[in-house]
């Protein structure tokens, strides 16, 4: 619940509770990405974000638009809480219903401030931590709309004469981000997760400028890529679908999703991008993939059952919000638990295909060791008869 008092909206947290949630910091490009997908839910086609250096080149501030429906005054008063939803939650949602845009924010910037139209109608709200610190009591201030907001609009909209969102985070808390690397990485993580949206053309997003290239991290749609799709049914109906990828056709290079370093450093990405990725409404929630471990499917950073022949094993399990509670997901709709009787399913229904790729893998190995030999041989007679 929230309350209005004296022009300020006062949400129930002290400042000491507001900074141990702050503690919880995620990482630049996940806040990012959280306030990606709240644009996605408004029905946004096309998103910005900017990413401001110091001048000591780290993060000074974030700017993220949106066309999407933009908010109301009241919409935008829930939008401040941390746990409160704008609007009525529907499952196919991606945002995280106030545990995300709102939190995430708060772990790395000390001021926020949103400008929102909504049927015409514009708005601004913003929080200010010395304004919580003073008051020891986490506050949202509304705004009246000025000039100053006017030209805001003007510079960082996506269309200034259509409903939608710009959100201005500035003044970082929390330690100094790189600010190379997050750009970096929030464009290979809005690629990553935004894949098949980005493929399809349904959504336009662009990062300092230059728009966002759709990344497949199962390499799929790879043109050497051998795939094989699985239906996965528990009593009698298909809960979500394999897509099987066999990769010994593609370059390592492509595996290593095109970076350019030593073959040591490329066997790590390898490593890192191989296993089973997870998609909900065609959206990656996972960060990392999982892999079979001793108590079934289990999130790994590093999968430490892979051999050589399972980087050339990738897979995405695809399954829409009906069967949320199957897969575990979290609320913050970035990781998954599988249901054990879904895990030894899948575990039953993936062992062929995997170990059909190791079976290829060691006759790809001794193919190779004997063309090495031959080769060897003839080396050693041409060397004879000199």
């Amino acid at each position: 619940m929230v309350r209005t008092k004296q022009g300020l909206t006062v949400h129930p947290f002290t400042y000491s509770a507001v900074n141990s949630l702050r503690a919880t910091s995620k990482p630049t490009r996940q806040m990012v990405t959280e306030l990606v997908d709240n644009s996605d839910d408004a029905g946004a086609t096309e998103v910005k974000v900017l990413i401001i250096p110091s001048n000591d080149k780290h993060v000074q501030s974030v700017i993220v638009s949106d066309n999407g429906c933009g908010m109301t005054f009241e919409q935008l008063q829930q939008s401040y809480g941390i746990g409160e939803i704008t609007r009525p939650r529907r499952t196919t949602d991606h945002g995280k219903f106030g545990t995300g845009g709102t939190l995430y924010c708060l772990t790395h910037f000390d001021k926020k401030q949103t400008i929102t139209r909504c049927n015409g109608e514009m708005s601004v709200r913003e929080y200010d931590m010395e304004v919580v610190e003073s008051k020891d009591q986490y506050h949202s201030i509304p705004l009246d709309f000025s000039d100053e907001h006017q030209a805001l609009w003007d510079a960082h909209s996506v269309s200034p004469d259509q409903d939608g969102t710009v959100i201005i985070l500035a003044e970082p808390w929390g330690g100094r981000r790189g600010w190379t690397n997050c750009v970096a990485k929030t464009k290979t993580r809005l690629g990553m997760k935004y894949e098949d949206t980005l493929a399809r053309g349904n959504m336009k997003i662009s990062v300092n400028g230059v728009d966002v290239e759709p990344i497949c991290p199962t390499l799929h749609n790879h043109p050497d890529a051998k795939v094989q799709i699985i239906p996965i049914a528990l009593d009698g109906k298909v809960v979500c679908e394999a897509v099987v990828s066999t990769l010994y056709g593609v370059p390592s290079g492509d595996m290593a999703m095109g970076k350019n370093t030593s073959s040591e450093k490329k066997d790590f990405v390898m490593d890192e991008m191989s296993g089973i990725w997870v998609a909900r409404q065609d959206v990656l929630i996972t960060e990392k993939p999982i892999w079979f471990g001793e108590g079934g499917l289990q999130s790994t950073g590093k999968i430490s059952s892979k051999s050589a022949y399972d980087r050339r094993t990738r897979i995405l399990l695809k399954f829409t919000s009906e069967f949320d509670d199957l897969f575990g997901i979290s609320n913050g709709k970035d990781g998954v638990q599988i249901d054990q009787s879904l895990s030894d399913k899948l575990a039953e229904e993936l062992r062929g295909p995997i170990s059909a790729n190791r079976q290829t893998y060691n006759l790809s190995r001794k193919v190779t060791k004997k063309k090495q030999e031959s080769l060897g041989k003839e080396l050693s007679e041409m060397s004879a008869k000199r």
